[in-house]
């Protein structure tokens, strides 16, 4: 399977001293491929991300040994196309593929909370009103047994608890206790300390709402 994608990561590594940010269409990747992608290409935003461990991800380890991570994607069949951007290793780095930063806000890791809850869940979630409940939720099944919301969230000045996040949590889990739906959760991204220290401060108090921290590599871990 790794062998599929060499080609790619021999045609960014061509690249990579002239183009730091470097688009695709999914045609363009498929002619360097000479072989179709696959569905999962098409359908999962996680089939893009710039995993920290690449040993099973070929994919990945084509853009990421060639010096490049996904930094966007538009999954459209016949117009999709990736923006793979130029990364920085650590100076000295023996192992050099392991070690770059991904770039993502909040629009992207609501995106990428869409597709890998919707594949845990195993059913299609998008931003819906539950009926009954006066708040919009991220992440809602077509049936409305399954509600949840993202949140990709710091904390202040990167090591102090946000009061006023931590509100908005505690608002979020009462509203989604209160939503007649069978499976209710958060996803978090970003600092996984905000909701680890919520849950450490608050968590005995919920009943039926799952925590979910969701990585910039599409890693997903259940916190409670």
């Amino acid at each position: 399977m790794g062998r599929k994608y060499k080609p790619l990561q021999v045609y960014l590594q061509s690249r990579a001293q002239e183009e730091k940010e470097l688009t695709l269409s999914f045609q363009n990747i498929e002619k360097i491929l000479g072989s179709p992608l696959p569905a999962s290409a098409f359908k999962y935003r996680e089939w893009w991300s710039n995993q920290s461990d690449i040993s099973n991800r070929p994919q990945a380890s084509a853009w990421i040994n060639a010096g490049y991570i996904v930094d966007g994607v538009h999954q459209e069949r016949n117009s999709g196309w990736v923006l793979f951007k130029h990364y920085r290793a650590e100076v000295g780095s023996k192992n050099m593929s392991r070690n770059f930063n991904v770039v993502m806000d909040w629009r992207d890791f609501q995106k990428l909370a869409r597709d890998r809850m919707s594949e845990h869940f195993g059913t299609p979630l998008n931003e819906l009103t539950p009926v009954g409940i006066p708040k919009r939720f991220d992440l809602v099944s077509e049936d409305g047994q399954i509600v949840g919301d993202a949140k990709y969230l710091t904390l202040v000045r990167g090591k102090n608890i946000p009061p006023a996040k931590f509100m908005e949590i505690a608002g979020h889990v009462w509203l989604l206790e209160n939503t007649p739906a069978s499976r209710r959760f958060l996803v978090f991204g970003n600092q996984r300390e905000v909701p680890e220290w919520w849950l450490k401060k608050y968590g005995a108090i919920i009943k039926t709402v799952e925590f979910y921290f969701l990585s910039n590599q599409g890693e997903l871990e259940k916190l409670k």
